[in-house]
């Protein structure tokens, strides 16, 4: 689809304002957040609503709900108010999938792909003239989603102002009427735009005294005057807090739960971070806010949003009350780390994608994290690994930017073209030949994750391996990996053709020290040891190499973190080994096939860099009629379809010159 066709798709939505109704309430001197006050409404099919209402600072209460019916809707308990809907709504609400429920569809049972950007926060701009400008360029790149987070520096925080001064704070348990009034704006500006919403509640700084800490100037914090929390911990065990913020997630349902552009209700950003986790490790108590908070929020939400929460550790119990799936990753090889997803039987039947995906680990120069670069390839990648719907990601303002948001309206296209997202597929990997080659090295996936590899294979026929998603790039010791579940150890698989000089090579350790044991087939060949340092040493550590011959034949090289006391930096191994310049990956099925293939030398160059050409060879292609068509990867505009009769068997392809990256589709007649 064009983006003309996106356009004019967009302009056949009509986001009418919601139906409001005003209801009489008995005056009392309770808190009124704290009254559980509900309504009943007709709407003009004769259907009974019963909805939630929520207070205004100047006492009145309301009800909301979407315009979905044109005509007359009136309380039950008060028929001569009435709301009169002219023309409805038509944007639908997104549910998961009845019939695949690891996807999504529409209320109105059309597949729904999130494909956007976060815009978490506004920046330079007032708030909803910011979310007006970068709307309607999401809905002309065709674009549906993004992450809005209710945080106090973005002035959407109904609780917590900007600025750091807890003295002009709003007291604990009031909610700001202005705030309100200004998503109400941006929740009207993402239906007008047809773009779907995860509103985040909450954010790990709010409660973290390490990473993006806020605590200090929390207002609930009892370092603050009248705040009532000894500790970011007890956020999650204090009653007054508990209350509290079920009393302010009732308010909010009530009155935004209305608008079908709220895809979900996102209770926290990367829980894992507060203190709760990070320092005091309590998952089960987490787990089970998540549990009560859920429930609550199902319990008052009559439009029935979906409820999620981001944290990268897949297997926690933090999930399983959650609807979809949404971790984040900042690895080193985000190509790689992003087509892997570490999931439990439980979560294989819920929608799983990357919420936040960015370049900061990616060894990059300032110039090229200018550029966006590396931003767009791992969404490409995304699509054809466990997850099969599209990375989002973090730093959309900045691609927009550094001209490249057509790339990200590429990826739309594609996805509207192909249909991929929506295909049952499985993950494969061809072999890739290239007259140039270059060296196989081996570099780590992921930064800080709980999960724990076993035995990686990493091919050397030229195909891209699996297991490069899984590397560690932190190893820590054996006492600290049984407590924390980050690895401790893991061993790399390869098949040599002839005796090898290779290269293992770390980045250092952990302030208290550490240790690496090197064992090859099972042996100990060697072991390094960092001695303990002053924890705010002003000179970094430097990288150390190990350099091993490796005998011809399958060996198995293992590293690892015995005694520790802390962890090591894996930084790479040098192989010995060759690999195509080019790397394809993809998904297929009997009757389709897509393919994303990138120059691995080149992808993340500035400037115009040499094109290349190589053979793909696609494995036991079943016979018949194929349409073959490939996409520019900047563009995303598809070349001519050719066509191949093919009598069945393995089939190679030549590429066309790729100086970074293009996909490839094959469609069988």
């Amino acid at each position: 689809m064009s983006s003309l066709l996106a356009l004019t798709f967009s302009a056949l939505l009509v986001a009418a304002p919601p139906v409001e109704l005003p209801v009489a309430v008995p005056a009392s001197t309770d808190d009124p957040l704290a009254r559980d006050v509900w309504a009943e409404v007709v709407a003009p099919s004769g259907a009974t609503l019963r909805l939630p209402a929520f207070p205004s600072a100047d006492g009145s209460w309301a009800v909301r709900t979407t315009a979905a019916e044109a005509g007359e809707y009136r309380l039950v308990a008060d028929s001569a108010r009435a709301f009169v809907v002219p023309t409805p709504n038509t944007l639908p609400a997104v549910r998961i999938d009845p019939a695949d429920t690891r996807r999504f569809a529409t209320s109105t049972g059309e597949p729904y792909v999130p494909i956007g950007t976060n815009l978490s926060w506004t920046i330079g701009m007032e708030v909803v003239d910011y979310y007006r400008a970068r709307f309607a360029q999401m809905r002309e790149a065709g674009l549906n989603w993004t992450r809005i987070w209710m945080c106090h520096w973005g002035g959407l925080n109904l609780d917590w102002l900007p600025g750091d001064d807890a003295t002009v704070q709003p007291a604990p348990g009031t909610l700001d009427e202005t705030v309100a009034a200004r998503w109400d704006a941006v929740l009207a500006l993402a239906e007008e735009n047809g773009i779907r919403v995860q509103v985040v509640l909450q954010h790990h700084g709010q409660y973290s005294t390490l990473v993006n800490p806020n605590w200090d100037a929390n207002p609930w914090n009892a370092a603050n005057p009248g705040g009532f929390l000894a500790s970011p911990a007890d956020f999650f065990t204090d009653e007054r807090a508990r209350e509290l913020t079920r009393r302010k997630y009732r308010y909010i349902v009530a009155r935004f739960g209305h608008s079908p552009a709220v895809m979900a209700w996102e209770l926290f950003n990367e829980v894992h971070w507060v203190d709760a986790l990070r320092i005091d490790r309590d998952v089960a108590t987490v787990a089970a806010w998540h549990d009560e908070m859920a429930a609550w929020i199902r319990a008052h939400d009559p439009h029935r949003r979906l409820v999620t929460t981001s944290t990268d550790w897949l297997r926690t119990p933090i999930y399983a009350s959650m609807d979809f799936l949404q971790p984040h990753l900042y690895g080193a090889d985000m190509i790689a780390a992003v087509r892997h997803l570490d999931l439990p039987e439980s979560a294989k039947t819920r929608p799983v994608f990357f919420g936040e995906i960015g370049d900061d680990n990616i060894p990059l120069t300032d110039a090229q994290k200018a550029a966006s670069i590396a931003t767009m390839p791992p969404v490409w990648s995304a699509l054809m690994g466990d997850s099969f719907l599209p990375a989002q990601i973090w730093y959309g303002e900045r691609l927009l930017e550094s001209g490249r948001w057509q790339e990200l309206a590429a990826v739309a296209a594609f996805l509207r073209a192909t249909r991929i997202a929506e295909r049952d597929l499985e993950a494969f990997q061809p072999r890739v030949a290239t007259a140039r080659t270059r060296p196989l090295t081996i570099i780590p996936a992921i930064n800080w994750h709980p999960d724990r590899p076993d035995v990686l294979e990493i091919s050397t026929d030229g195909r891209e391996s699996p297991a490069l998603a899984r590397v560690p790039g932190h190893v820590v010791s054996e006492e600290n990996g049984a407590r924390s579940g980050f690895p401790s150890g893991f061993t790399l698989r390869l098949v040599y053709p002839e005796n090898t000089d290779t290269r293992l090579v770390f980045a250092g350790a952990g302030a208290p020290g550490g240790m690496v044991d090197v064992l090859v087939d099972g042996a100990p060949i060697a072991r390094h040891v960092w001695p303990a340092r002053a924890a705010d040493a002003g000179t970094p550590l430097g990288e150390t190499t190990l350099a091993l011959r490796l005998a011809a034949g399958p060996r198995e090289i293992t590293l690892r973190n015995t005694e520790g006391p802390d962890w090591f930096r894996f930084a790479r191994f040098e192989t010995g080994l060759r690999q195509p310049i080019l790397g394809a990956v993809g998904r297929r099925s009997d009757d389709f096939i897509a393919l994303w293939v990138w120059h691995r030398e080149n992808i993340h160059e500035l400037g115009r860099p040499t094109a290349t050409k190589g053979t793909i060879t696609i494995d036991a292609l079943p016979p018949g009629d194929w349409s073959l068509t490939w996409w520019d990867g900047a563009s995303g505009k598809p070349s001519r379809a050719r066509f191949v009769r093919h009598s069945g068997g393995d089939l190679a392809l030549e590429t066309p010159s790729i100086a970074r990256h293009a996909a490839l589709v094959l469609e069988r007649r």
